[in-house]
């Protein structure tokens, strides 16, 4: 029967084979069902779980949640293993995270401060612009009106510097010393050895340092010569340049041109000592010059002697051609004695037609001889008018030292020339004893 026919054993091949592919069809699906279940729950859904963690983490947009559903998994799996340790790097991402987060809003808030801060420094930034252009704008009229403030100044004004070089003066200050259109131009940069003779500036030098080191103004009167050789009479007045700090940065100055004041005193001077007409000293300065004279005479102990003059009967010769030839004849008898006398001798006028003439180093009997030859020289002295002039002198002398002063002396003489003119006049007496009354 089973093998009846070959027909019937391919039908049973056929169904056999049938039955097997059937079976073989239903394990593979079963197998696939299974592996698919078996994939999706154990290998795709964690992965998705990952994935999704990941785009998390990519999106930082990880929340507590999603790690504590992860950390509820358990597992020996390597999957599990894996997902706790993307658990515990998730818990530290977190935790970096939030301190990020943190140290953003800190640095959020530091950025924001700061940034007032800086909107608050560059509003001060920019008042203090301003200030300091208003402070510029100030100091710049400041320094224009302080330009011509010491240009208006007629008098010289300068500033040295501790080098000695002068870093301002004004234009007085350069005609003074005649600098206009020198070589120094518009700014001062020069040194008193530029315009100044050698013998003026070490003294000025010397006058600049004790300023310095003192600090302590000083003014004096000073005498100083350019290259020129011209004379510039100055009182000069100087102080200390000082800074903020008290430190001593230079020497300013200004100078008063007293040439005029000085020729004024040179000519108060002659007048109250030498006498207008016969410029010989007068009787207060003759007094004062040979009382210092018998003085150091007393003191050294030379000998002295005092000559007394007087022109006779000049009372004549103004009546007789008026007192413009008797000054004439004043002028010449003076010139005539000061061309017989030495240069130490004192020759005044004391009155009138009186005069008196100190001789140091002089005995009697040298005083004698002096007084002889005056009195020849005045005789023969002649004197034009309407006609020549002719006039004598009587002359009086005596002894200085050994007690008697120079007021005594004078008394004596001018009884000795009295005695003279009772004589007869035109003769030279000395003074004795007897001729006391």
């Amino acid at each position: 029967v089973l093998y009846s026919n070959t027909a019937t054993m391919f039908e049973g091949v056929k169904y056999s084979l049938l039955i097997i592919l059937a079976s073989a069809l239903l394990k593979t699906f079963t197998l696939w069902c299974l592996f698919t279940l078996i994939l999706g729950r154990y290998l795709v859904r964690p992965l998705q779980e990952l994935t999704q963690i990941v785009s998390a983490v990519q999106g930082n947009s990880i929340t507590s949640s999603s790690l504590t559903s992860l950390s509820d998994k358990k597992g020996n799996d390597e999957l599990s293993v894996l997902q706790l340790a993307f658990h515990k790097m998730l818990t530290r991402l977190e935790e970096a995270n939030n301190h990020i987060a943190a140290t953003n809003q800190s640095l959020h808030q530091e950025v924001s401060a700061k940034q007032l801060a800086m909107e608050e420094v560059r509003v001060l930034n920019e008042k203090l612009e301003s200030r300091v252009l208003e402070r510029t704008e100030k100091l710049d009229e400041s320094e224009n009106f302080m330009h011509q403030l010491v240009e208006s100044i007629p008098n010289p004004v300068f500033y040295k510097g501790l080098n000695g070089r002068y870093d301002m003066v004004n234009d007085a200050f350069k005609e003074e010393f005649d600098l206009q259109g020198a070589v120094y131009g518009t700014e001062a940069n020069f040194v008193d050895a530029d315009f100044l003779q050698d013998i003026s500036i070490t003294d000025e030098e010397k006058r600049d340092r004790k300023v310095i080191s003192c600090q302590e103004s000083m003014s004096y009167e000073v005498s100083l010569k350019d290259h020129c050789g011209k004379l510039h009479e100055l009182l000069i007045s100087k102080a200390p340049m000082l800074d903020a700090a008290a430190d001593c940065l230079g020497v300013v100055g200004m100078m008063m041109n007293i040439q005029e004041r000085k020729m004024l005193e040179r000519e108060l001077r002659t007048f109250a000592t030498i006498d207008a007409l016969t410029e010989c000293y007068n009787r207060r300065y003759f007094l004062e010059q040979s009382g210092k004279e018998t003085s150091r005479g007393c003191r050294h102990g030379y000998v002295q002697a005092l000559l007394y003059l007087d022109i006779d009967h000049f009372k004549k010769v103004n009546d007789k051609y008026g007192h413009q030839v008797g000054d004439r004849v004043l002028v010449q008898f003076a010139v005539e004695c000061k061309t017989l006398l030495r240069d130490g001798d004192i020759i005044g006028r004391l009155g009138g037609e009186e005069f008196a003439v100190l001789l140091p180093h002089t005995s009697m009997e040298a005083a004698i001889h002096v007084a002889e030859r005056l009195r020849q020289r005045i005789e023969s002295m002649e004197v034009k008018a309407r006609e020549i002039v002719k006039v004598t002198t009587s002359i009086g002398i005596s002894a200085l030292g050994d007690g008697i002063d120079l007021e005594e002396s004078i008394r004596r003489a001018d009884t000795a020339l009295y005695v003279a003119k009772s004589a007869g006049r035109n003769q030279v007496k000395c003074f004795q004893e007897s001729n006391e009354y």
